[in-house]
């Protein structure tokens, strides 16, 4: 998973993939394909390409498909950062080497393959079947020694949601014996930050990024929980409709542009009564990017918002709000002027006909 490893000659740092060659002459790989689907094996067909003896081979999962041999190789599919399955195919069609059921889920610069390094400087056989974490990434040269596993993820408590007087928030792995490690700034937690050693008092609005660390293992996955603290009256507010709740996290005011980042909770009705109280759990809850939505329309009192449901690397990820099917952009519509009823929205029309 490739942020800042290595960029392309176009300045981008899509994912990669390495290929060595470990036989003492050049090795053709023309008319050999890889692929992320395993039925379709010959999604992406190599040029008439090489490998030195002894040398590696990269080519960007871009979804660019470039394929000039005087270039950079860039494969028409691009990898998924949640793992999926990927294959090395020989001209006749047999698997060559797979990643089979599928890639583990790896971070932002988190490489996984065959370790080539031992203790000190040693060299290790390789051996393609023993696939582990490798302590980092090594483009293009030979591969780190390789990690026992990746540390667990951090256990919230109270998990995310909306707060009326301050409380202690208590921080835990989901494995014995790793460290927690916490930022109260949205920035993604690092060896450097904060550890956690006692309950975090929490005392206003905030996003709280964690993530585990362990000795021989690569960093766990980051995990983020947004605590919204609510104003005057708003903990005895109740509605029969659905609420969504965005909070920018005080980072001023809502601009066009950029996508700032923020938190949004939806709560939905519930209880006997069948009504959304914002002090019960959020049906949902999400990092998100937001911003101004419109040109004429920005002035007004009421604001229309474009929001993507991001992910622990401020990547898009789907959400499933209210039931509606799965995307990562979605509109908070606001209607000011002209038809505030929404008898003219095509989007309300074809609820009211369902």
């Amino acid at each position: 998973a490739n942020k800042t490893t290595l960029r392309d000659s176009f300045s981008n740092s899509p994912d990669w993939i390495e290929i060595y060659n470990p036989n003492d002459q050049p090795f053709s790989l023309a008319d050999w394909s890889l692929t992320d689907d395993p039925q379709d094996l010959q999604k992406w067909t190599f040029p008439k390409v090489s490998i030195d003896a002894r040398q590696f081979l990269v080519v960007f999962a871009s979804g660019e498909n470039k394929t000039e041999t005087d270039g950079e190789l860039h494969t028409g599919f691009r990898l998924a950062r949640d793992g999926e399955y990927l294959g090395l195919v020989k001209p006749d069609g047999t698997i060559a080497n797979e990643f089979k059921p599928e890639l583990p889920a790896l971070e932002s610069d988190q490489s996984y393959g065959v370790s080539m390094m031992g203790d000190g400087e040693t060299l290790l056989p390789v051996d393609p079947t023993n696939m582990v974490f490798l302590f980092s990434p090594t483009p293009g040269s030979i591969n780190t020694a390789g990690a026992v596993g990746k540390a667990g993820e951090p256990i919230f408590s109270p998990p995310a949601g909306n707060f009326v007087t301050s409380f202690e928030l208590e921080l835990s792995s989901t494995r014995a014996n790793e460290e927690v490690r916490y930022t109260l700034d949205g920035s993604m937690p690092t060896s450097e930050s904060t550890p956690y050693t006692e309950p975090v008092a929490i005392e206003s609005s905030v996003m709280v990024r964690a993530r585990c660390f362990s000795q021989g293992s690569i960093p766990g996955s980051s995990v983020s929980q947004g605590y919204l603290k609510l104003g005057g009256k708003m903990h005895n507010f109740s509605s029969n409709l659905p609420v969504v709740v965005v909070q920018d996290l005080k980072n001023g005011n809502i601009l066009p542009d950029p996508y700032q980042s923020g938190y949004m909770m939806v709560h939905e009705p519930g209880g006997e009564d069948r009504r959304t109280r914002l002090t019960d759990a959020p049906t949902l809850e999400t990092r998100i990017g937001i911003k101004l939505r419109g040109s004429s329309t920005q002035d007004r009192p009421k604001k229309a918002f474009a929001v993507e449901a991001w992910d622990e690397h401020d990547e898009d990820k789907n959400i499933t709000p209210l039931n509606m099917p799965e995307d990562s952009d979605w509109v908070l519509y606001a209607s000011y002027e002209y038809d505030r009823a929404l008898i003219r929205n095509a989007f309300i029309y074809e609820i009211s006909n369902q």
